[in-house]
């Protein structure tokens, strides 16, 4: 079992635009007392546009179903991905039947490319 976090800091690296695609990345652990951090990077990002999100998971130590239900509710409104998902979490997925709902991609390029096209102009928004 790994040190306990700080909510505050937990969970999230960073978020910036890779492409046609938001990139989230992820580490630590991540769960119902720390999943505020996602909750405001999407937030932020679904503020700006409807562009698809890919989550870089292979950070992550941890995760429980709190962050499961994040993804889920985010995909509700736009297309979401994910990238770095070890064996752990794709069973999860494959286990909760969540897998074609949350796809998992090799890198955030092949992601990008399955998720959908640019809503910003050739040479950025």
């Amino acid at each position: 079992m790994s040190a306990p976090q700080d909510p505050s800091q937990a969970g999230v690296i960073s978020s910036r635009r890779s492409g046609p695609v938001w990139l989230v990345e992820l580490s630590g652990d991540v769960d119902m007392d720390c999943i505020q951090a996602v909750e405001r990077v999407t937030a932020a990002l679904a503020a700006r546009s409807a562009d698809p999100i890919v989550f870089d998971v292979g950070g992550l130590g941890f995760a429980d179903s709190t962050l499961l239900n994040h993804l889920l509710r985010t995909r509700q409104h736009r297309p979401v991905g994910l990238v770095g998902a070890n064996p752990f979490l794709r069973r999860v997925l494959d286990v909760t039947g969540t897998s074609g709902a949350l796809p998992s991609f090799d890198d955030v390029d092949e992601a990008a490319a399955a998720l959908g096209m640019p809503t910003c102009p050739p040479g950025g928004c």
